[in-house]
């Protein structure tokens, strides 16, 4: 716990988590009990697969200082339509039997893979544009949104190169 304060670590990464045994883990979260009463703030972030998920539930202690799950495979359709409904009130109000809409939601799953991680950014650029929008909302408002963030990025990539 020293090392990692006086080396300014705050969070540790532990790949292949599920091949640590259950007293490994407690060791680490209770490195990660010691940072905090001494006012340290430490996060744990375990990765893994294998047992990792029944392995964490055998310990209450531990289970209970679980923050957050996150798993790493693609969201379907269905669950990307849930998602975008989950956080936003413009998708929220879409039906799912509209074939208009069911492109929009069918162009953000496609463009971003189903993945959570980059729906959300990408739902926040969408929000905040929908502020200043007064005209129709389409799958030509959401690719728009969606290239103004690449060509914004390209330049970004040219500028670094100059």
């Amino acid at each position: 716990m020293h090392g990692l304060r006086r080396k300014s670590i705050r969070i540790v990464f532990v790949d292949e988590a599920g091949w640590l045994s259950l007293d490994a883990i407690r060791g680490m979260v209770l490195v990660s009990d010691i940072a905090k009463n001494l006012g340290w703030t430490l996060t744990l972030v375990f990765i893994g697969m294998d047992d990792l998920p029944q392995k964490l539930g055998r310990k209450e202690q531990i289970y209970g200082r679980i923050v957050e799950w996150c798993y790493f495979e693609p969201y379907n359709l269905n669950e990307t339509w849930d998602l975008l409904a989950a956080l936003s009130t413009y998708f929220k109000k879409l039906n799912r039997k509209n074939k208009e809409h069911q492109e929009q939601v069918k162009f953000i799953h496609e463009t971003y893979g189903g993945i959570p991680g980059n729906i959300v950014p990408f739902l926040q650029r969408f929000e905040h544009r929908l502020q200043e929008h007064e005209g129709i909302v389409d799958v030509v408002l959401l690719r728009a949104v969606h290239l103004i963030t690449l060509r914004d990025k390209q330049r970004s990539i040219e500028d670094a190169k100059k």
